[in-house]
Parts: structure tokens; C-alpha cells; sequence
């Protein structure tokens, strides 16, 4: 196996959290009202410089990973700038494009030591483990349909025109004060059922996994077994096309302690259901939003 270490980068970034460009708006606004109180032109250029240095900042910050981690130790901003990072990196064969954007945690500079930054090399060493496990079989899995294309009378001509493509992305749910959701995607163009998701619900305070239960209290399984089946009533009311297994065929029957979900941005968790899981396959990935009691 090819470690994913060992490859060329093609670029490596840092996405700027949300509450860095709030901060930043709200600086320009005061920069106005004060602008008010001195003489009009004097007052332009000090907000003309103040908006071109904050937006110098993000360009550095989205596109300079140094920047990114010095600007960490910078008071008022520290700690959004340091909450995510990301690395990325693209592969090309004859055989296979390959793109991957591999996340990684950084807790603020109060939690550096102890529990909680264990807690956070773990997620992250997790997070590597599962990227290099899916590039090292998507690599497999192609050379194996390949052999067997070529052996059935098939020509390497024939085979390129494919264009197999296999993809690690994430997507960051909810980043506020000390909890962070996020989910890792894998994905392959040439076959679904391979595709898999991963799913992070981080307290950065307490150096835990958030569990559903926490969320949704004591009685969390009844809570979401209730909301999903509404929910699915109501969808196949509303679609006629719709429907989902029952029990007896293998579909939903309760939410376990191991169910995947995320949190978003209203603090609701939002169970996750695979492609197939519990529905048929053109219905694709089901998410059911969890309302707390």
C-alpha cells in the first residue's frame, strides 16, 4: 500500500469557521460608526486599511496552513481559527482518479494538554486510519474489476473509457462553542455499494463523543423511533413513488445506541440511514431530523 503520507500534494488549505467571518463583518461595521465621528476622508482610509487587512487575513488563512496554525496564537481569534483543518491531495493513474480532503481536529490552546488533546490525536488518528483503509481497497477493487474486464475480452482502451473516480470529502454540521459534528464521505462513481460514511459528534470540552442520549435524554429511543416513523408516513403520504421496508424485509425497526447521526446548526441530532438501509435504493441516503423533547 501506498502511504497517503508519501504522496505529492496538490494543495493543502484551511477553511475559515464561520464566526471568523461574522467577527470580521462586525469589525467593519464599528469601523463605520467611528468613521461617522472624524472627517470623511480620514475616516475612509482607516476603514479602507482595516477591511483590506482583515481580508488579507483570509486569504492566508484559507490558503496557507502555516498562517493558519500561527494565527491560532493570535489573541480575540485564536480560537476559531484553530477549531478544524484540512489537508488535500489528488491521484492520477490510468486507471483511477483519486481525490481526498482528510480532515483533522485542533482543540483551542486551553485544552492542548491532557484529556481532551488525547481525545483529539485519537479522532484524528481514527479519521487517518479510516482514509488510508478506503484508498488502499478503492485501489484493490479497481485493479480487481480491471483484471476481470480485461479477461472477459475487454481492452485496456475499453477500460479507461470508465473513468473511475473515488473521492474522500467531508462536510462540517455544526461547529459551535465546544461541539463539533462533522461527517467524512467516501464515495466511488463505478459502484455504490461501497460508498460509506463516517460520522464525528465531538464535545471539545469534555474530550467525549456525544451520544444520542445526551441529546435527546433519557428516553432517546423512543423519542427518535416515534419521529422517524412519522417522518416516513408522512413522506410516502406526500410522494406516492415512496416507500420503505418493513421490518419483515429488513427495514427500520428502533435507533440503537450505535445509530449514525449528526447534529445541525439547530442542535437537533439527524439520524442517518444508508443507501438500501431502510428504503429502496433510488430514495438514496435518508436523514430524519430529531427535534429535542
Amino acid at each position: 500500500m501506498r502511504n497517503i503520507e508519501n504522496t505529492i500534494p496538490i494543495y493543502e488549505a484551511q477553511t475559515p469557521p464561520q464566526e471568523l467571518a461574522e467577527r470580521i463583518n462586525l469589525e467593519i461595521a464599528k469601523s463605520k460608526k467611528r468613521r461617522k465621528a472624524q472627517s470623511g476622508y480620514a475616516g475612509f482610509k482607516i476603514a479602507g486599511a482595516m477591511a483590506a487587512c482583515l481580508a488579507i487575513f483570509i486569504i492566508l488563512l484559507n490558503t496557507n496552513q502555516g498562517f493558519a496554525m500561527a494565527a491560532s496564537r493570535i489573541p480575540v481569534v485564536g480560537s476559531v481559527a484553530r477549531v478544524f483543518t484540512f489537508r488535500s491531495y489528488e491521484e492520477k493513474t490510468a486507471d483511477q482518479e483519486l481525490k481526498v480532503e482528510i480532515p483533522e481536529v485542533v482543540p483551542q490552546e486551553s485544552a492542548a494538554s491532557g484529556q481532551v488533546k488525547d481525545y483529539t490525536l485519537k479522532v484524528n488518528q481514527l479519521i487517518q486510519e479510516k482514509v488510508d483503509q478506503f484508498v488502499e481497497e478503492s485501489k484493490q477493487r479497481v485493479q480487481e474489476y480491471k483484471e476481470a474486464f480485461i479477461a472477459t475480452g475487454g481492452t485496456e482502451e475499453e477500460f479507461k473509457e470508465h473513468d473511475i473516480k473515488s473521492s474522500v470529502t467531508y462536510d462540517v454540521k455544526l461547529q459551535q462553542d465546544n461541539i463539533l459534528s462533522f461527517v467524512i464521505m467516501t464515495s466511488e462513481n463505478w459502484v455504490s455499494a461501497y460508498n460509506q460514511n463516517f460520522y464525528f459528534n465531538m464535545d471539545l470540552n469534555t474530550g467525549k463523543d456525544i451520544t444520542l442520549d445526551e441529546v435527546l435524554g433519557a428516553n432517546y429511543v423512543q423519542t427518535a423511533n416515534e419521529s422517524i416513523l412519522r417522518q416516513m408516513k408522512e413522506r410516502t403520504e406526500q410522494n406516492p413513488d415512496y416507500t420503505y421496508f418493513t421490518p419483515e424485509e429488513g427495514g427500520f425497526e428502533t435507533i440503537g445506541p450505535d445509530t449514525s447521526f449528526y447534529i445541525n446548526e439547530k442542535g437537533n441530532p439527524v439520524v442517518v440511514f444508508a443507501k438500501y438501509e431502510v428504503a429502496p435504493g433510488f430514495m438514496g441516503t435518508q436523514e430524519f431530523e430529531i427535534e429535542k423533547p
